[in-house]
């Protein structure tokens, strides 16, 4: 009786751990299931998971007349057989992504023959085989992205005449022959990026409107295309070391972008709206931008700009030359630019600007000069651009503004001079600007705090204004850095200037250092140096104290001092003379 009980308990025990195994780790089946996608039931979709074989497929009954899509993603499948979809023969759309696909057999997709897109991205096919698609005759888009393809054949796309797109991209394709899209003359998409790609026949692509071999090893592009049309033409990412323009096609943008470009030739060839140069090695450029309205060309080795570089270049609507080593600007360089409203000039070793240099660009509403080592403004240097809004001069080495010289500038909203040297400013002039003016930038510069609070205080009180890059900080009035302290007497002289911080760098103490590191001459040199304050500075210190230290007290010390480092001076001299004698 215990034996049958104890039984029975077993065989409980046995079948609640099954259960629960069961409900952990639920039996994988292969299903498909119907959905409909909109509410006219126009639009369908089949899913099938966990899809081991596509063999054993059987979809659900649906309604006819349907624009009907096939799923079968993420699943084991690692082959697909001849006849595989012969039972899907209403479908349009057929999703086979993120599968572990290696082989495709000749008429896989047989039967398919309403299908106009097909999907076979990120799965592990290793090339594309001849005749596989021949079947597919209505076929528009066939997606081939993310898989391990090295090799394309020649009559891999034999057949398929209907086809729009083919994406091919990030695979490990080295070189595709001439002819092997000889047949797909309504192609307009051809994306071949992120692949090792060295040599590419383009022969055949007359309906393209999209080449994209971005991220490629092309060195050279020797296709002479310059008959052909399309509208982007991306060769950015790649290798390519040299441009001639007049083997190109009119293509409305180009992007040459992040290759390693030394040399552009042919530039009057050029027919595109947009040519993107940024990040490359071009040190010169021969001819002009003709038709093109956005010119990239930050992120260079430009060190001149001569006048004939934009001299026919009338359609251009935005320069950027950011990012380069330009030093020299020639008076005519921007002359005939009469419709460009963007211009990039920061992030260059720019010193100086002709006053005429911008007197062409009357359409102008940006100007970025910031990043430079511009010491002053010329009068008259802004006076032609009435349709400015920003002006950026920031982190430069200016002293002052000529306020004046931007009178001229009516429309003028946006006013950005931080990280200058400029210590005084004409608020009176900046008033003028009926209005307009919304944004001013004025902060890290060498502000007396009562100055700035004057200028902030004038500001504030007649016109509502925006103060951007404040820091409470260190010293500051209302977030703007400036320093309460007036330079002393002492620091103004010659005498002073000769004494700061950077004097234990002239050749004058390094020769001291080096000669007479043990006299009293050199001690008296170093000690003063070293000491927190100077003589001088400490008689300046205690003027506010003892009224009756006068100016001419502090030059009497001044004076002193250098009496004594002179005497002292002469007596090392003396002493080298007598052990000169000593020693003859």
């Amino acid at each position: 009786m215990r034996s049958a009980k104890s039984t029975g308990s077993i065989s409980l025990m046995i079948t609640i751990v099954i259960c629960l195994l069961c409900l952990l780790f639920p039996l994988q089946t292969t299903a498909c299931e119907f959905f409909p996608l909109d509410e006219t039931r126009s639009y369908s979709i089949t899913i099938c998971s966990n899809v081991s074989s596509l063999l054993e497929l059987s979809p659900p009954q649906e309604p006819q007349n349907f624009e009907h899509f096939v799923e079968i993603s993420q699943s084991k499948i690692d082959s697909i057989p001849a006849s595989a979809f012969v039972k899907f023969g209403t479908c349009s759309k057929l999703f086979l992504t993120q599968n572990h696909v290696k082989t495709i057999q000749k008429g896989a997709f047989e039967g398919l023959t309403e299908l106009r897109e097909l999907l076979l991205d990120q799965n592990e096919l290793s090339e594309v085989p001849s005749e596989v698609y021949t079947s597919l005759t209505q076929l528009e888009v066939l997606n081939l992205a993310n898989n391990k393809i090295e090799k394309v054949h020649k009559l891999a796309f034999a057949g398929l005449e209907s086809l729009v797109e083919i994406n091919l991209e990030n695979n490990k394709i080295g070189r595709v022959d001439g002819g092997v899209f000889a047949s797909q003359k309504q192609l307009q998409l051809l994306d071949l990026s992120g692949n090792p790609l060295k040599e590419f026949d383009g022969e055949g692509l007359s309906s393209l409107s999209a080449l994209i071999l971005s991220d490629t090893e092309l060195s050279r592009f020797d296709n002479d295309w310059s008959k052909l049309k399309m509208q982007i033409l991306n060769l950015s990412s790649s290798k390519l070391e040299r441009v001639d323009f007049s083997r190109f096609p009119q293509a409305e943008k180009i992007y040459l972008s992040d290759n390693e470009i030394q040399a552009v030739t042919n530039l009057d060839k050029l027919e595109a709206s947009f040519v993107s140069l940024d990040n490359n090695q071009i040190t010169t450029i021969n001819g002009t931008f003709a038709d093109v309205s956005l010119v990239n060309l930050q992120h260079n080795k430009l060190e001149v700009l001569s006048n004939s570089l934009f001299s026919e270049s009338a359609s251009v609507f935005s320069l950027d030359l950011s990012f380069n080593s330009i030093s020299t600007i020639e008076r005519d360089t921007f002359r005939g630019l009469d419709k460009l409203e963007i211009l990039h000039l920061e992030y260059n070793n720019i010193s100086t600007l002709d006053p005429k240099l911008f007197a062409d660009l009357m359409e102008l509403k940006y100007l970025d000069l910031s990043h430079n080592n511009i010491q002053s403004l010329q009068f008259g240097t802004f006076n032609n651009l009435i349709q400015l809004k920003v002006l950026n001069i920031s982190d430069n080495k200016l002293t002052s503004l000529q306020e004046n010289g931007l009178l001229a500038v009516i429309s003028l909203e946006e006013i950005v001079f931080h990280n200058n040297q400029i210590s005084t400013l004409d608020v009176e002039t900046l008033l003028q600007f009926k209005g307009r003016l919304r944004i001013i930038s004025l902060n890290n510069n060498s502000w007396n705090c009562q100055e700035v609070a004057n200028t902030y205080v004038k500001l504030v009180a007649n016109r509502s204004l925006d103060f951007p890059g404040l820091s409470e900080e260190g010293e500051n009035f209302y977030g703007i850095a400036c320093t309460s302290k007036k330079k002393s007497e002492w620091e103004d002289s010659d005498m002073g200037r000769f004494f700061n911080e950077d004097f234990k760098k002239s050749k004058f103490f390094q020769y001291f250092e080096s000669e007479y590191r043990n006299s009293d001459f050199f001690k008296f040199l170093d000690g003063y140096k070293s000491s927190k304050k100077s003589v001088p500075e400490k008689l300046v210190s205690l003027e506010p104290s003892v009224t009756n230290v006068s100016s001419n007290v502090i030059v009497f010390g001044v004076a002193m001092q250098v009496v004594i480092a002179v005497l002292l001076l002469l007596n090392l001299l003396r002493k080298r003379q007598k052990l000169r004698r000593y020693h003859a």
